[in-house]
């Protein structure tokens, strides 16, 4: 039952996320090659794809979504109420100088419960042999209660030990993979994530699917994606204020007629890497329902589903949510959607290498069309067309935002039911 769970929630979500996220991020290489054959773009993004997945996959010990999920895991079994614990009771036995042995088992009982985190954090094939070390030193501490040269209020610091250990001993068994954890709840974040996007929200999947999971995780989630936001908004606002505003009402006067070959080469260019960024952000959203190690078999059936489900977005050429990028300004244009394409890239990039935390690529969408929406109403002179970009913003963000709401909603009804 477990396994039909795992695939059927990876099949919803992978429809979702595609339909969702891929299109913010693929949405103005469709608008702007809406003259092409759909199944020839198909061919491009899915053959990058099916590199940068199976590259994750290898170059990360068999983890394809480049260690995002482990910060899912981190924050699953955390040691703060242990290491208090620990501190205590070794506070309470270093004064008593017949307790050297106790001491010593609680700073081996510390080492193991430090090797068995890590290790069911990075590398979860070896967190049974871990937990058996763990059981081993933990038992030494245990059988110290019964000493009768352990006094009173020793035996309370050690009993705290022995219980926050026991806890986040269990916890690393229950959540060692999700196969042991998850039921039919777990599918509800996918589907509202489907309803949404056939409503066109711009609903973020990171934080609809990830907190479901893992709610511990959404403080340094939204911190990370606000500031996507900003630094997409101030680099959209900076750059098309001081760089690309002329160039792109050039190109509005010009119109199709003044694009050069280079330039199908250099959008061309610019997707690739943008949706290599992306997916190395997102795959956490569709990959935290399938094993932590997924074999070769789990893998050709997730890149083929995931290709067939973007065979079926490009058909449709985009579906309802590529209405939040064909709203804004020029985005048909080959070369405005190079340009918009370029820097959302090197945003994700910028946070790629910042940390491992997962994050809302949509709201770094979102920023980024409304600089650029705002930099150009604002080179209008004139009031209606700034109104207007500072609507469209507003009623991105405030869509996001709801979604935001649900996914909390969702995450707290789903861990507490």
């Amino acid at each position: 039952m477990p396994e039909v769970l795992m695939i059927l929630g990876f099949m919803l979500a992978a429809y979702a996320v595609v339909g969702n996220d891929s299109i913010q991020t693929l949405g103005t290489f469709l608008y702007s090659n809406s003259h092409r054959p759909w199944w020839t773009l198909w061919l491009f993004t899915g053959s990058v794809m099916v590199v940068v997945v199976f590259h994750g996959w290898h170059r990360n010990d068999g983890e394809p979504s480049y260690r995002r999920l482990n910060t899912l895991y981190e924050k699953a079994v955390p040691l703060g109420e242990s290491r208090r614990a620990l501190d205590l009771a070794v506070d309470a036995l270093a004064r008593d100088p017949e307790q050297v042995r106790v001491l010593g088992e609680l700073r081996d009982l510390d080492a193991e419960l430090a090797r068995a985190r890590d290790t069911f954090i990075h590398r979860p094939e070896g967190i049974d042999a871990a937990l058996v070390e763990l059981d081993r030193a933990l038992d030494l501490v245990r059988s110290e209660l019964e000493a009768l040269d352990v006094i009173h209020p020793q035996k309370v610091a050690l009993t705290q030990v022995v219980s926050s250990v026991e806890a986040a001993r269990n916890r690393m068994s229950e959540r060692r993979d999700v196969d042991q954890y998850i039921d039919w709840t777990y599918l509800l974040p996918p589907i509202a994530l489907f309803l949404l996007t056939r409503m066109g929200f711009p609903v973020s999947t990171s934080f609809l699917v990830l907190i479901t999971f893992q709610p511990e995780v959404l403080g340094s989630m939204l911190t990370k994606s606000l500031m996507g936001y900003l630094i997409a908004f101030v680099s959209a606002v900076l750059a098309y204020s001081l760089a690309f505003r002329t160039l792109e009402a050039r190109w509005r006067r010009e119109g199709e007629a003044g694009i050069r070959p280079v330039w199908v080469g250099l959008q061309w260019t610019s997707t690739a890497f943008l949706w290599s960024m992306w997916l190395v952000q997102d795959m956490a959203n569709i990959f935290v329902y399938l094993p932590r190690r997924p074999s070769w078999s789990w893998m050709l059936f997730a890149v083929a589903w995931m290709l067939g489900v973007q065979a079926f977005i490009y058909a449709t050429r985009g579906g309802r949510i590529q209405k939040v990028v064909t709203s804004k300004t020029n985005t048909h244009d080959i070369r405005s959607a190079t340009i918009v394409d370029l820097i959302y890239g090197i945003v994700l990039f910028i946070f790629k290498v910042w940390s491992n935390v997962p994050m809302s690529t949509t709201w770094v969408f979102l920023g980024l069309l409304a600089g650029r929406e705002i930099a150009f109403a604002s080179a209008r002179d004139a009031v209606n067309p700034l109104q207007r970009a500072l609507k469209l913003g507003r009623k991105d963000l405030v869509k996001a935002g709801f979604g935001l709401g649900v996914s909390v909603a969702m995450a707290y009804l789903i861990n507490h039911l």
